[in-house]
């Protein structure tokens, strides 16, 4: 399903109608760790490395996100601080999706919005079992 969901995630014709196109040049942040942000964001093309600080301060790498991944996704369920820092790897452009935009997405068309979040589902699903086997 992972191929499947992140190139479901990028044809959503309805999705493309609300997003603003970002661009940002590697290195530089698409959001730090304890921002207040309520956007989400597609990787349209490049690579982003997800960094969380660990208690003593120190930067650990938690992964990188490639085309068709989503980042700051927690703005679908209320959470607008973001938890990690996003940085981009290469020269990198986004979708970037408000939570406001969404929102008004959904109530006019829920079909859409329902079909968006099973795709959002699944991409976090694969995450989550990627981490549980680094961790054994």
């Amino acid at each position: 399903m992972e191929v499947n969901s992140r190139k479901a995630l990028l044809e959503v014709q309805e999705l493309l109608e609300i997003a603003e196109d970002r661009s940002v040049k590697a290195g530089e942040f698409i959001f730090k760790e304890g921002e207040e942000d309520s956007t989400f964001y597609i990787i349209i093309r490049g690579t982003v490395e997800i960094i969380k600080k660990t208690s003593d301060g120190e930067e650990k790498i938690i992964t990188n996100l490639k085309t068709g991944d989503i980042l700051g996704e927690g703005v679908l369920a209320d959470r607008t601080l973001k938890p990690n820092s996003a940085k981009a790897l290469t020269d990198t452009s986004l979708l970037a999706v408000s939570r406001d935009n969404f929102d008004a997405l959904v109530k006019s068309n829920a079909k859409v919005g329902v079909n968006f979040l099973l795709h959002i589902l699944a991409l976090v699903n694969e995450r989550l079992i990627a981490s549980n086997v680094r961790l054994l």
